[in-house]
């Protein structure tokens, strides 16, 4: 009997938690970020202002298109920019999304906000490029 109320009590504890199991974004102040951003030569996209991801700082002229990444479940898109180094040398122009509840968005991470938002993004991004 003990060891079946500790195994449901388990699984009460793993359901009531499973969103923190899921997601783990990183935060960073308005502050933080807008430092980590210069220190890595890169801009807010599409605007600080209305921020749903990162793009490089250095223009692309003639760009063969664009590749909209989305970084993850952990992390940020500031950690991400490895992206960039590598599709940028091969003419693509590249936007890490940043997710709701993720670097300085407010919101917070779920199923339905990071599909509704990447959506969003891939529209922003279908228009402006």
């Amino acid at each position: 009997m003990t060891f079946l109320l500790t195994y449901l009590l388990i699984l009460l504890a793993v359901f009531l938690l499973q969103r923190k199991m899921m997601y783990f974004p990183a935060r960073f102040t308005q502050k933080q970020q807008e430092e980590q951003i210069a220190s890595l030569n890169l801009q807010p996209w599409p605007s600080a202002s209305k921020l749903h991801g990162m793009i490089s700082k250095i223009p692309l002229v003639d760009a063969k298109g664009t590749v909209l990444v989305f970084h993850g479940n952990a992390g940020a898109a500031l950690h991400r920019t490895y992206y960039i180094d590598a599709l940028q040398h091969l003419g693509y122009r590249v936007i890490i999304a940043e997710y709701p509840g993720y670097g300085v968005r407010s919101g917070a991470p779920s199923e339905a906000s990071l599909i509704k938002d990447g959506i969003a993004t891939a529209k922003l991004a279908l228009r402006e490029f």
